[in-house]
């Protein structure tokens, strides 16, 4: 075996490994140092993430895999790497490196438009012209980084209590937007929802919560930022159209660097919408729409080694937010029977 002459990371763990890369006839082998199988990727599966260039390496992914990617510093064993790709397949991602700096020039154009425009306003309408598809490469990755391994609940009847729930909210939108909602077992209150529609709910949160009227409002806040695509919105207002259109096209950098807080920390404009989206969600689906105001009201005020002030802390809770959810009023259907709520708690607690 060859010693080692790239690097993999597998998109889950902080570290990356050194590896030794050899060029099979239909596949691409990647062993670690003690000679061990770390991956066999199909050349047919490979994509191109980055092209190498003066000051970085290229990288591939495979489609076999959402996260991992090997790094390959040498640029005479990338091309031979992209030699074995299909031709469409070189071809394709020879297109998005064209796209990238198409976009990337854009941007500059962008900037000097912005003066007059605005930036926000520009930049919103560039975020909302993406297709979702697009945004899907950035929310895998981060949802990756949101689940610790061996966390998540998985307990099939609760699943499908919250699968029920989750589709009668998003046939209510009437949204073109798709969700992927997970729980994972943790004593924080929390609840993420990254682009793509990869929602995360914390198992402390069903636990905190008097009812499933109130996991309703929080999930379907949640599914208002995706269906309002706020994170991709944020992103383009803080970092512009080229690193943006980087990360949308497969290019990891960006999403790697962010911290989650970054990532979620929206701004009051964008709160606000959710919460409107949110109520008006649960009116359509015939559900009672307080459950939201009556989770911050119960527990705004709680200690900080609640867990509570963690949800609140990327969600800051507001009076004017309180009133609006209160004044949408008590009527409507419970999210679920009593039965299904009791099913939906013990998600992490009881086993297939």
């Amino acid at each position: 075996m060859n010693g080692p002459n790239a690097i993999f990371f597998d998109g889950r763990a902080a570290g990356r490994v050194a590896v030794a890369v050899e060029l099979e006839s239909s596949h691409l082998s990647i062993r670690g140092g003690g000679g061990e199988s770390v991956a066999a990727w199909p050349y047919a599966s490979l994509r191109i993430v980055d092209q190498p260039e003066r000051e970085h390496a290229g990288v591939f992914a495979s489609d076999l895999h959402e996260t991992p990617r090997l790094i390959i510093a040498d640029p005479a064993l990338f091309r031979a790497i992209e030699e074995r790709m299909p031709a469409e397949l070189r071809r394709h991602s020879r297109r998005q490196t064209v796209t990238i700096v198409a976009l990337g020039t854009a941007a500059a154009a962008a900037v000097a438009v912005a003066f007059w425009l605005g930036w926000a306003p520009l930049m919103d309408r560039v975020a909302l012209a993406m297709p979702r598809s697009w945004e899907a490469m950035i929310g895998r990755p981060v949802a990756a980084r949101m689940v610790p391994e061996g966390s998540v609940c998985a307990w099939q009847p609760a699943r499908a209590e919250l699968g029920r729930l989750v589709e009668r909210l998003a046939r209510a939108a009437d949204t073109e937007a798709t969700f992927t909602v997970t729980v994972v077992e943790s004593k924080v209150v929390n609840a993420f929802a990254a682009p793509g529609g990869f929602i995360v709910l914390h198992s402390a949160l069903l636990d905190k919560a008097a009812g499933p009227d109130e996991v309703a409002g929080v999930l379907a806040h949640e599914m208002a930022h995706v269906i309002e695509r706020h994170t991709v919105r944020l992103l383009a207002r803080q970092y512009g159209l080229s690193l943006v259109a980087s990360a949308l096209v497969g290019q990891s950098r960006l999403t790697d660097s962010l911290t989650l807080f970054q990532l979620f920390a929206y701004s009051r404009e964008f709160e606000a919408e959710a919460d409107a989206r949110a109520i008006a969600m649960l009116k359509a689906a015939g559900l009672r729409a307080g459950g939201l105001a009556a989770f911050f009201q119960r527990h705004e005020k709680q200690s900080p080694d609640s867990g509570i002030l963690a949800y609140f802390s990327t969600h800051p809770p507001t009076a004017e937010r309180r009133a609006l959810a209160e004044r949408a009023g008590a009527r409507g259907n419970p999210a679920m029977t009593s039965a299904a709520w009791t099913e939906l708690r013990a998600i992490c607690a009881r086993k297939d």
